[in-house]
Parts: C-alpha cells; structure tokens; sequence
C-alpha cells in the first residue's frame, strides 16, 4: 500500500484522477471524505482532520482541509498537498505545457451541482467550503477564478492535441459530464496567470446514457465509457459501453511506435509525447543525454520544448543550466516553467530584486510559487504582488506573504497606504487559515468519525483508524478558533482583521469581514455582520442546498392543498385559448413565481437557480421541446400525459403511511422510491403494504387557478432556452 489513511466517508469520493508530471513525479486527487457529517447552514466551512501512511514503511502524514490534489515522489516516497480546497475532483490532466487542471463536481444541493474546471498550481487553494462560487461573491479577493462553470456532475477527463478528428477538436480539454449527459469540449485561453475556457457539446447522451470517462488513442481517435444509469443508483453495477469516435470513411493503420525512439515520439501529439517523455525519465543514461542534445537546438516555437526542458534540465549538464536560466529572464509560460525548474539550483550569483519581466501574471505567479517552495522571499516584491490585480498572483503572494512575515511587519503594513493596509489584511486572514490547515490534533469539541468510517478493509486485513492513536474527525475554523484564538502567534493578525472593519476603503473592509466570518469570534461578530449585509455578500448559506430545502417545503404545501382532476373536465374559462398568442401576456418574473408557490418546483428543477426537486423530467430548453398548448395542459392537468419513466406509483406502508413517488430500483428485499421533494427512500418489501400505480386522477391539478396565472407559468417555462 503506498498512500491509505482516508476515512470511509462519502462514497462517491476516493482517489479518482491519476497524472504524471514533468519530474516522474504522481499526481492524484481526492475528494472531501464526508461534507455532510458537519453540515451548519450558518457556517458552511469544515476542515477533515486525518493521518495518511505513505509508502512501505507507513510514514504518517496528518492532514486537515478537505479535496485535494496531491504529489506523490515515488523515488523518496514523499507526499505533499499540491492543490487544496476542492470538493471532489475526479478527473486530472496536463496540457501540452504542464499547466494542470482538474474538474470538481461541487454539488452544493441535492439537486443541483455545479461543476468547474479549474487550473490547478502549485499551493493554490480552491475555496471549497468556504464559498468558492466567487460569481455569487464577486467582492471577494481570496478566492481564485475558475475555467469554467458549465459542467455537471464532471468524471473524467483528458487532452486531445491531435488533428486526426479535425483541426477543430485540436488543443482542447474533453470532460465527461455524468450530470448533462455529455461530453464537452474545452478551448483554453490564458487569462492573466489563470486560464479562461469555451464550452461546447462534443457528444450528447441520450436517456440514461451517461458518459463516465475520455480519452485519446495513440493515433489520435477517441475512446469514450458510457454508463447506464437513471439516476444516483448505487453503483457499479450498471450496463456500461465502450465507444470508439472516428471520422467516417478513414482507415487507421497501425502504428508500430516500438520501431521509433523516445526522443522521435516527443515530435508526435501530447498523448504520445507524454509517454514517451515518461519513458526517458524512468530510462535515463544516454536516453537523458540525447534529449538534453535535442534542447540545445530545439525552437523555443517547439511545443516539444516543453519535455525537453525538464530532460534536460534532469540531464543537469552545464550547458543545458546555462539554456534554462536564459529562458528564465524571458516572458510567459516557457519562462514560468523554467523558473520551476531552478528552485533547487543555486543561482550563478546572488539573487537580487525581480527584475522587469515579471511583471508578467504568468512569470510573477511562477516567482512567488518558488519563493514559497524555499521558504525566501523579497518582501517590497510581495506586498506589490500580494495586492495584484490578477487573482492567482493575489492569493499567492498573500500566503507567500502570511508564512514569512513577523507580527512588526504586519502591523507596519496595516498602518501604510492602502495597497498595504490591504496586503496585511489579505496575509493576516491566511496566517490564521494556515495555522488551522497545519495544525497536528484534532480541537475538542470536533466531530469524531464514527466507527464506520474508520474501518478500512483490505486484501487480507482490517485497519481501525482508531486503534492507530491518532484521531480522525471534521472541525469549523470556529471549532478551531475556540482554542486557538489565545495563541500569542495569531493575536497580531486577529486584531488587524478586527480594526480594519471600520476601514472606509470597502475592499479593506470587506476582506477582513470575510476571514473574520468563519471565526465566530463574539468580539468582532456583530460588526462582521454589518459590513457584509452592506456588501451584500451572502455567506450564511451552502448555496441551492438550503433554497431547495426552503423552496421544496412551500412547494410540498402547495401540492398537499392543491384541487385535484375530476373526471379530467377542464374550467370553462380555460377552454377555447389559443396559448401560442396568450404566452406573449405572460409575465416571466411572476411565473418564476408561481413556479415555487403552486408546487411545480416539488417535481422538477428551476434551470435558471438550480433548486428543485427531482422527481419530474427536465425543463432544460422546454420552450424548444414543446409548444404553448403542450405547456399550458401540463400546467393545468400535469398527469394527462406521463412517460413511463415519471409514472407515479403509490405506497402503503404496514403503518398505513401512504408514499407517493416512481420507483428507481426494486428487488425481493427492497425498493427505492423517489418521493415528491426528491428524497430517495429506502423501503423494505417486508414493510410494504400495498402497491399500485397512481391513476392519474390521483395526480395534482389545479396548480394555476386564473388564465393569467396559466400564460405566467407557460412564459416562465418557454423561456427556458438553455441550462443555466
């Protein structure tokens, strides 16, 4: 076992992606092990507290934070946190350069989960929990922008750099969504020292088809695994395809790469190249020495500069240093990655203040990330960077600046002008971040994992965490704050936080609140409070998990005291209405509305907030699916035309409670019912009294009581072009 220690949480969440770097080295990630064992809708901020074993001899590594990408150096079997504050990333992939990105399926709610794709660098943190949705908190200058937001229930994912299916589909980045059914594809631009992406369907799913994971084939075709599944039934045990995407009427002979050496493949596309440069590391020898001849004379145009780079620079001949620092004086990604590279290698000369060049996002982000890596730092270059417009370059500097300042120099910043007062505002929030991200026991008062989750089953044993002396549990930062608020170290920061409330620059004052939030700190709370309610800054809730809660309690009532259908007759002023004209009556922001009040949200998804339930079909592009009438007559008699798929069935229990929902799943010992809210329920057969199928009088009508109320509902769902 190389790396074990994880609690059993969330089963959906593990070690799911797996990357090698430039170095050899393994790059993995895994999910919060159990968002929902801490849960408070007020503070929606947790950390995990465990011990991971890493390699043969079980070396302890304790961890707190939650998500993370790790770095696993296979040769010295040392483990680090890459990327942290991520929810659960499955899939992981480099670009042709070694930028790293990931996807994250967030699921802020039951029904709705916001997926991301995120670039992921070194020591960046994501913001998982602490509201990473920086679109709903814009103000916030902790937090680091993401790719992209339009993905769903993202799994794996993999980059395409190869024209064997058009130029089109070259240098992209490939998610399979397991929510939308889909495979996207990625156009990937820089943005600053981040990147920004485009988003367009690649292959669409039909019914239960979902896909699950992508990649490339060495000659440059693409191989897609599609499950089969209705919905979050437990898994694996569903029908899965292979599929293999090629363009029509093309043969593909076969490559025999076995004839062509590693340093020819570094010439082919990034699915080849990568293999290959992996094969001259682990090779190394003349391997090596060929690759660092190639980089002498290479293009710096070349994509293949960016293996040679790394070879060579592992080749570590005088000459190829020489090239390398060159290339770290210059501009952008080729400079940035240069400048990782030399981390470990004294300087020709010592080092002075950054000159120029770096005041490119890109290379200033590559400085900072080495700086923290050694533990140096010039500061004047810091405070500058900590206060940057660019988000990545900002947070970086800010914990840059949070590790190597002392208490003096926070508080002289805190008196400066106001990119200073600024910095120390940023720095003194991640100094207390960073403490409890490090800190090596578990707070009293925490939630101990129960025994479930700290049983770990193996091959040939059982490993309780428990018995191992070390504890494993989930904590608040005001758990945490509760003991920690006397250390001497955090004092400084804490009251520079405090004072800057009342700082008339908002940006002072509103970055202090937010640190300040999560701390529950009764000598600052009330005034914390104040500052973001001006802001209008939302902390307080995890997002649709709590509007859909609120949302499905208005919408249980309204279906509970709703009339029901009599014999299918409908009102007479609702007969003879040519709705394709009456829609155009309708109000969008009042049928919004009643969408929640009349019991419609019970059933099915708002596209345009994410909150609902899930127990009626889509409406995702409703108003291209269907024409007015349709609308309309589902508005008024939502059960005279039903799918076989959303066909109610009804439930007597022995107790005589009566269950209304579709069945999801059913064998001789239990079935699953989808109940109106979108609950899944358990239920055994032994428990069930009686069974049918809801004839559809039994269905809720009467959910619009005026013409008016009708053509609102229909606009409101007609308008629904696109998911949100």
């Amino acid at each position: 076992k190389l790396l074990w220690g994880a609690p059993m949480g969330h089963y959906h969440q593990g070690f799911h992606g797996l990357e090698f770097g430039p170095n050899g080295d393994l790059f993995l990630s895994m999910g919060d092990p159990q968002p929902h064992l801490h849960w408070d809708r007020n503070r929606p901020d947790h950390l995990w507290h465990w011990t991971f074993y890493v390699g043969p001899k079980n070396q302890p590594f304790v961890y707190n934070g939650v998500g993370a990408i790790f770095r696993y150096q296979l040769e010295s079997h040392t483990l680090s946190v890459h990327t942290s504050g991520l929810r659960n990333p499955c899939g992981i992939s480099f670009d042709p350069l070694w930028n790293l990105f990931t996807n994250d399926n967030d699921q802020e709610g039951s029904s709705f989960s916001p997926g991301r794709l995120l670039y992921t660098p070194r020591f960046a943190w994501a913001g998982w929990l602490r509201g990473w949705a920086a679109r709903y908190n814009p103000k916030r200058l902790d937090l680091l922008p993401v790719s992209s937001l339009k993905l769903a229930v993202p799994v794996g994912q993999c980059w395409y750099d190869d024209i064997v299916l058009g130029e089109q589909y070259r240098d992209s980045l490939f998610v399979a969504n397991w929510g939308s059914r889909t495979v996207t594809q990625h156009k990937l631009t820089r943005n600053g020292a981040g990147f920004s992406a485009t988003t367009k369907p690649f292959l669409i799913g039909e019914g239960i088809v979902r896909p699950v994971s992508v990649m490339p084939t060495n000659d440059g075709r693409m191989v897609i695994s599609l499950c089969h599944m209705q919905g979050n039934e437990d898994s694996p045990v569903r029908r899965t395809d292979l599929v293999l995407i090629e363009p029509k009427d093309r043969e593909f002979p076969h490559l025999d790469f076995s004839t062509q050496s590693p340093e020819d493949l570094l010439l082919k596309p990034w699915q080849i190249r990568a293999k290959s440069h992996q094969e001259i590391l682990l090779t190394g020898g003349d391997s090596l020495k060929h690759a660092a001849a190639e980089f002498q004379s290479i293009s710096i145009e070349d994509p293949a500069i960016y293996c040679l780079m790394p070879l060579a620079f592992q080749h570590g001949d005088p000459q190829s240093l020489k090239k390398i620092r060159a290339l770290a004086e210059g501009h952008g990604n080729l400079a940035a990655n240069a400048i990782r590279l030399l981390k470990d290698v004294p300087p020709d000369s010592p080092p002075t203040a950054p000159s120029t060049q770096f005041s490119n996002p890109i290379v200033t982000h590559a400085m900072l990330e080495v700086m923290r890596e050694n533990g140096n730092a010039t500061n004047d270059f810091i405070i500058q960077s900590a206060t940057h417009s660019d988000a990545f370059v900002r947070q970086s500097a800010s914990q840059l600046l949070a590790k190597t300042s002392t208490d003096a120099d926070l508080k002289s910043l805190s008196k400066g002008n106001a990119n200073q007062r600024l910095a120390s505002i940023l720095a003194s929030g991640f100094r207390i971040w960073i403490a409890a991200e490090t800190a090596l026991e578990l707070p009293e008062g925490s939630y101990q994992a129960n025994d479930n989750q700290l049983q770990l089953k193996f091959i040939q044993e059982t490993i309780n965490l428990h018995t191992l002396d070390r504890d494993v549990g989930i904590f608040s930062l005001a758990d945490w704050w509760t003991q920690a608020k006397n250390n001497p170290e955090l004092q400084v920061p804490f009251q520079i936080l405090k004072a800057a409330l009342t700082n008339s620059d908002s940006r002072i004052s509103t970055a202090a609140a937010i640190f300040l939030f999560y701390l529950n700190d009764p000598r600052a709370d009330q005034v914390v409070q104040g500052v973001l309610q001006k802001e209008g800054i939302d902390l307080s809730s995890t997002g649709a998990t709590s509007k859909t809660s609120a949302a499905e309690t208005v919408a249980k009532s309204a279906l509970q005291s709703a009339d029901f259908a009599k014999e299918g007759r409908l009102a007479g002023h609702f007969r003879s209405t040519d709705w394709d004209t009456e829609i155009a009556l309708g109000d969008l922001q009042q049928g919004k509305s009643l969408f929640t009040s009349r019991g419609c949200l019970a059933c099915h998804v708002d596209p345009t907030s994410g909150v609902g339930g899930s127990l009626g079909p889509s409406l995702f592009n409703a108003g291209e699916r269907f024409t007015p009438t349709y609308l309309a007559e589902s508005v008024l008699f939502p059960s005279r035309s039903i799918t076989p798929n959303f066909q109610s069935t009804q439930i007597t229990l022995e107790d005589q409670t009566v269950l209304s929902g579709y069945v999801e799943f059913e064998n001789n010992n239990a079935l699953k019912l989808r109940i109106f809210t979108g609950k899944l329920m358990e239920i055994p057969i032994s428990k069930i009294k009686h069974q049918k199928i809801n004839p559809l009088s039994m269905m809720p009508v009467g959910l619009a009581q005026t013409p008016q109320e009708v053509r609102d509902l229909v606009a409101f769902m007609a308008s629904l072009k696109e998911a949100g």
